[in-house]
């Protein structure tokens, strides 16, 4: 069936007989772009977040092992060294 002009009245067979309805064919062409962009978009958000929880747990992984550092240092410090005068 060949593609009506823009702006033409086109008749099609419904449930109810013949049904005129606006032919719009430039509203059908700019949505493959569109669903194009947004799944670029929502690939790349995946990426993105993705990125960011990897980051949050590098940097929760170095201060927890960073804290444990300082608290052995400090325990060191502050506990006194056990040699026995046993001989």
């Amino acid at each position: 069936m060949p593609k009506p002009a823009k702006g033409k009245i086109v008749l099609k067979i419904t449930g109810r007989g013949l049904v005129p309805t606006p032919s719009l064919p430039h509203c059908e062409a700019p949505m493959k772009p569109i669903y194009l962009s947004l799944l670029i978009c929502l690939s790349c958000t995946g990426c993105a977040v993705y990125a960011v929880a990897d980051t949050a747990i590098a940097v929760g992984a170095t201060v927890v092992k960073t804290t444990a550092k300082a608290a052995g240092a400090v325990i060191d410090a502050v506990t006194p060294d056990s040699k026995s005068d046993k001989k």
